[in-house]
């Protein structure tokens, strides 16, 4: 168990891809024709629409003969009304057409909405998890709020002349957050215009949402004289944000700042990534070594390495202190090494789910005969590589996180040079923790290169010292290290974007030629061996040999 600064309980779930790109092919289009014959679908999704149909004013100028409904606004009223649930980075495009054809004597006041709320959200037993087909519900009560709230604010207004011909009408779009609130940035008023017996076309440019919430849109009508819209048509694109998840500091989710996704796909990891256990609706979260209930607070079984913390609960988690700290499931890993394992893991996360991807791509191009056979298998002999060798990262990962030694990582450009930027791994003597040695530009390759080092010192097959000039031992000068090493680290860091270098290259080094070619562990040492099970032995010769090596969960030096 090691606790770590947390920065933030929020947690965003994005789509593989451009994080400022959003695809056409997920659009949904909503349309209010005011047709009968399509009535029933539009009522499902608009609001006053059988309340404000009528048959098209008689000067109307739309020569298509299939168009004999409008939505008829009076004043002082709303018309057609729609909400949509929308996340961050989503687009909406809106249009409709106006048209009115007398004069008007009482422009009457500018246009004015309420945010949602107190009222609204007692109105709404969960406002944020609604899906769209609940749409007309949640503006009925929006407005219903609306109406009695003496919390107005003016819409922006956009092109209006105060012309007593021009009715104080237009299209209206609100964007209320998670908690209701207004995002003034998505939130804007379409007036129409002086042009008396003409339809006019509103329509706004690409929204992008600001933020996750709902975005209501609506025509209103504040004069006395009638205004005619049709053909009101919403145009929904999905970004890259699927889902945001906000937790209390133990881990319950808070439903009101939340947005599920409404996508059938099921994202089971929530809070600090760990997978949610739903079966017989338990609700708890793996945690590797131990289940998490955050409901209470508490693990299900206790702490493995509960006898390093007397003064703590071994079915604690936090330190009883989320607000400080995260204590991801008993790792022995320093705060600084934490956070870069945490940022490699979140990478391979990544890395895998495109690797996949790309492995599906490729099937379905030499399905469809757009690829060769000899090409195909090339390039899925070389996705399945890069898939193993990522497979392996978080399991070790694992492994050194529930281990008994301390690893840990310092910042240092003291081994590069202007030339070359260089990563190490070593021992500190002086208080036994295993240390990477990082520049400070923050390279993932080199550190997945150091880190696979590390896990051959956990598994007994890396030891850190100086050559061993005993000519007994002649044969293993470096101990357990050697020459195999460097080509699993090598291979590892590539996977990050580090160089690779190939088994021959390692061996024609100037540096790392002087090594053994391996591989050497634990097992090819005779001395070490053959006194498994003589501790004292082997702390003996970790110190003849001035080389620190871990055997069976032991550490010597």
């Amino acid at each position: 168990m090691v606790f770590f600064s947390c920065s933030s309980n929020v947690w965003v779930v994005f789509e593989a891809g451009s994080a400022s790109s959003s695809s056409s092919s997920n659009a949904v289009t909503y349309l209010a024709t005011m047709e009968e014959d399509r009535a029933a679908e539009e009522n499902m999704y608009f609001a006053n629409v059988d309340a404000t149909r009528t048959d098209r004013p008689f000067n109307y100028p739309d020569m298509n003969p299939a168009n004999t409904k409008v939505s008829k606004v009076h004043g002082k009223s709303e018309g057609l009304k729609l909400m949509l649930k929308v996340m961050a980075g989503d687009t909406i495009e809106i249009s409709a057409k106006a048209f009115y054809n007398i004069d008007n004597d009482f422009p009457g006041k500018s246009i004015n909405i309420a945010p949602v709320i107190g009222a609204a959200v007692a109105a709404l037993t969960n406002p944020v998890g609604t899906v769209i087909g609940e749409a007309k519900k949640i503006t009925d009560n929006l407005s219903a709020v609306a109406s009695q709230s003496t919390m107005l604010s003016n819409l922006p207004e956009k092109n209006f002349q105060n012309n007593l011909a021009q009715p104080k009408s237009g299209l209206n779009f609100v964007l209320y957050n998670s908690r209701f609130d207004v995002v003034e940035e998505n939130t804007g008023y379409l007036p129409v215009e002086d042009h008396i017996n003409a339809i006019q076309n509103l329509a706004t440019d690409k929204l992008i949402m600001k933020e996750a919430g709902f975005i209501e849109i609506f025509v209103n009508n504040q004069a006395k004289t009638p205004v005619y819209y049709d053909n009101m048509m919403v145009t929904h694109s999905g970004g890259n944000v699927v889902e945001v998840n906000a937790y209390y500091p133990y881990g319950m989710i808070i439903p009101s700042l939340s947005t599920p996704s409404i996508s059938s796909e099921y994202n089971a990891y929530k809070f600090q990534s760990k997978e949610e256990i739903k079966e017989m609706e338990l609700n708890w979260l793996n945690f590797v070594w131990r289940m998490y209930d955050p409901v209470i607070g508490r693990t299900t079984s206790p702490d493995p390495h509960a006898e390093n913390y007397y003064s703590l609960s071994p079915y604690s988690m936090f330190v009883n202190n989320p607000i400080r700290f995260i204590d991801p499931d008993g790792r022995d890993f320093t705060d600084a090494m934490w956070d870069w394992a945490s940022r490699v893991a979140l990478e391979t996360h990544k890395r895998l789910i495109n690797n996949e991807a790309s492995q599906r791509n490729l099937q379905n191009k030499f399905d469809e005969g757009k690829i060769g056979q000899k090409t195909y298998d090339r390039r899925m002999s070389r996705l399945q590589n890069e898939h193993a060798g990522l497979s392996e990262v978080i399991p070790e990962l694992s492994t050194l996180g529930g281990s008994s030694q301390m690893y840990d990582i310092k910042i240092s450009d003291k081994y590069s040079t202007k030339d070359a930027t260089v990563a190490g791994a070593g021992f500190d003597f002086s208080n036994g923790n295993f240390v990477v040695v990082m520049p400070s530009n923050k390279n993932l390759g080199l550190f997945a290169h150091e880190m696979k080092h590390a896990y051959q010192f956990e598994i007994g097959a890396y030891s850190v010292g100086d050559e061993i000039k005993n000519r007994n031992l002649s044969i293993f000068s470096f101990l357990l290290y050697d020459q195999s090493d460097e080509v699993a680290a090598f291979a590892r860091g590539h996977l990050f974007g580090g160089d690779y270098r190939s088994a021959s290259s390692i061996a024609s080094d100037s540096h790392y030629g002087k090594f053994p070619t391996g591989p050497v562990d634990f097992r090819n040492i005779p001395y070490i061996n053959n006194n498994l099970s003589n501790p004292r032995a082997l702390r003996g010769f970790a110190r003849e040999t001035r080389h620190a090596f871990r055997v069976n969960g032991v550490t010597y030096y």
